[in-house]
Order: C-alpha cells, then structure tokens, then sequence
C-alpha cells in the first residue's frame, strides 16, 4: 500500500515539474515576444 502511494505521489510531482516548465516556457516566451513588439508600439506611438 504505501508502495502505491508514493508511486502515485511520485508521479504527481513529475506531473507538477512538467507543469511548471510549461508555464515557464509559455511565460518566457510572451516575454520575449512582449520585448519584440514594444519597441515597435513605441514608435507606432511616436509617430501618431
């Protein structure tokens, strides 16, 4: 039984970290594109 548990533990936790990479990696990604485009919406915002 406790056997089990810790297994379905265990595969929560790597189920949690895979996760938390995804949101990290979808986070740096809108960052980098946020990075990208602001400089081009600040000169959009200059020039009207």
């Amino acid at each position: 039984m406790k056997t089990l548990q810790s297994l379905t533990h265990h595969q929560f936790t790597e189920r949690t970290i895979i996760l938390g990479d995804k949101a990290i990696n979808t986070g740096a990604i809108i960052a980098a594109f946020a990075f990208l485009v602001l400089p081009f919406i600040l000169m959009i915002a200059r020039l009207s």
